[in-house]
């Protein structure tokens, strides 16, 4: 009786570990239909088209619901970018993300790991208030890795 060998199973590929990752096949497909530059609109109608610090930007963010495909995918300058940020969050939010980010850079260069950084740095932008500057930050993000260690 010859043994019946198992069907190998077939696994899906994994989905990015970061949703905003971009393929390079995807970049270049966005890249090459807007035109290499930036695409935002302003309110009188012109298209910026600077070269200059082009970033991809979710046409409707990943944070409400948007996906990484190249028909939800644009490029617009750094400055483009945020501007568009601040109108799909509110300045408010933006800044606490922007002061999230200084002090997870501070952290590293203390000699912390970046993901550890990132992570205390987002654990204490959530239990401080909305007016706490960087130094309040940091001190509690140095608290929450220090209670890690113990």
């Amino acid at each position: 009786m010859a043994h019946e060998h198992p069907k190998k199973a077939v696994v899906p590929a994994a989905a990015p570990a970061n949703p905003r990752d971009i393929p390079a096949s995807m970049q270049r497909e966005v890249f090459d239909r807007v035109g290499g530059c930036c695409a935002y609109v302003g309110e009188d109608g012109r298209r910026c088209c600077s070269t200059f610090q082009l970033e991809f930007q979710h046409i409707i963010p990943v944070a409400q619901g948007g996906l990484t495909t190249p028909e939800n995918l644009t490029i617009y300058s750094r400055p483009h970018n945020l501007l568009q940020a601040k109108k799909d969050y509110g300045e408010a939010h933006i800044r606490r993300k922007q002061l999230q980010a200084k002090a997870a850079s501070s952290l590293t260069q203390l000699g912390y790991k970046r993901k550890e950084a990132e992570q205390a740095a987002a654990a204490a932008v959530a239990q401080l208030p909305r007016e706490s500057d960087l130094a309040e930050l940091v001190r509690q993000s140095l608290l929450i890795l220090a209670k890690r260690l113990l």
